[in-house]
């Protein structure tokens, strides 16, 4: 199962349900992929709740200690960062990057899928 770092806090503004959507896409899309998420924000019972509604409790895993959140670092497969007037980005481990639509789910769902499926 491939790990999903998504750098940033809970924040709508900062396309937080997008991530969630997206998440439900790929898993329903039948790709192995785990979220791991910080347990902090404005949004945090709100982002706990759409995980609950989408039904992603096996795949979204969420971190409040900097120690454990340092350990999911080194080990993510793919790191999406989501940044107020930059919008989304995409992540490998080489360190190459991809821009992406801020508020398209479809877009990052399709994005995340290919890195999983291409990394097999």
């Amino acid at each position: 199962m491939k790990r999903l770092l998504c750098e940033g806090e809970l924040d709508w503004r900062l396309d937080c349900e997008t991530l969630l959507l997206a998440l439900r896409m790929c898993v329903d899309r039948g790709v192995e992929v785990r979220m791991i998420l910080r347990d902090r924000g404005p949004e945090r019972d709100r982002a706990w709740f759409t995980v609950a509604d989408l039904d992603l409790h096996r795949y979204a895993a969420f971190f409040s200690d900097e120690s454990s959140w340092t350990g999911e670092e080194a080990r993510a497969d793919l790191v999406v960062t989501s940044r107020l007037g930059e919008g989304l980005s995409l992540r490998d481990p080489s360190g190459a990057s991809t821009q992406l639509e801020t508020r398209n789910p479809e877009a990052l769902a399709n994005a995340i899928c290919s890195e999983c499926r291409g990394a097999d």
